[in-house]
């Protein structure tokens, strides 16, 4: 006699990098806990298709191993579960989210809420953001910024931060240092290059503005979740130490240059929160 038994997954991710426009299936761990429950989170496993999904996550047993082959979707009682991100080997930031589990509105991979930088259409892919110490692919731009708090000269840890270059918006946070990396493939060429110039005279404006507020100790101590990140008031911003702080500010990208973010005459980018 053979005995078959049904499993359901609950919770299938596909983290995605935007920059290299591939999907991330190495080097991260994933997690995922009640959002009561800190102390008992459960690790996803990878897939062969480089997804990472979910089994034995607390309260939903009659859900992954239904009785006769039905799942019972719409008799699950709903329930909160924060997933965190972390990278093994540095190249993205870590990233904490809330989902609701179980989900009734599709089937399949998670399709995330939250902007991708640059913004992609509806696909079932969660897109991470890069960290400072990443090395830059090859044919890629890169901007660099460290934030402080300009009164107190305090590391603006978890600043929401988006730039448009070129009529797109792209998204990116700084970490608990308030370093913050963007890259992307370049924008194209604005012109062709006149008689004595070349790629290196194009350059292409960059508009920052930061969303931030000021944090405790004890909120520094923990990884915001990313909702939160995003939600923080409009910070304002100064182009030098003297100057009124501005809403946003504008840097040129030249081609094949990195671009430090930073107000004039310092090695950090001051803010006001908001």
């Amino acid at each position: 006699m053979i005995e078959r038994v049904t499993t359901y997954t609950p919770l299938g991710l596909c983290f995605w990098d935007a920059v290299t426009d591939s999907q991330i299936s190495d080097g991260l761990r994933v997690t995922a806990r009640l959002l009561n429950q800190p102390h008992r989170r459960v690790a996803a496993f990878r897939t062969g298709s480089g997804f990472y999904a979910f089994r034995d996550l607390p309260g939903l047993r009659a859900l992954e191993y239904p009785q006769n082959d039905v799942v019972p979707l719409d008799s699950t009682p709903p329930r909160t579960y924060l997933v965190e991100v972390t990278d093994k080997q540095r190249r993205f930031l870590p990233v904490r989210f809330r989902v609701d589990l179980p989900i009734t509105d599709y089937t399949g991979i998670y399709r995330p809420l939250y902007p991708a930088s640059p913004p992609q259409k509806d696909e079932p892919r969660f897109y991470l953001f890069s960290a400072p110490a990443r090395s830059r692919p090859a044919g890629t731009a890169a901007i660099y910024t460290q934030l402080v708090e300009a009164n107190r000269s305090t590391p603006a840890a978890w600043a929401f931060i988006e730039m448009v270059i070129a009529g797109t918006p792209y998204y990116t946070y700084s970490d608990r240092r308030g370093c913050a990396t963007l890259m992307l493939p370049w924008p194209p060429l604005l012109i062709s290059p006149l008689p004595g110039t070349g790629l290196a005279d194009q350059c292409w404006d960059v508009e920052i503005q930061v969303r931030y507020q000021s944090k405790t100790a004890v909120e520094l101590s923990e990884l915001w979740e990313f909702s939160r990140i995003r939600h923080q008031p409009a910070a304002t911003l100064h182009q030098t130490t003297n100057s009124i702080a501005q809403p946003h500010l504008v840097f040129p990208l030249c081609y094949g240059q990195e671009l430090i973010v930073q107000t004039a005459a310092r090695t950090a980018l001051w803010l006001e929160p908001g």
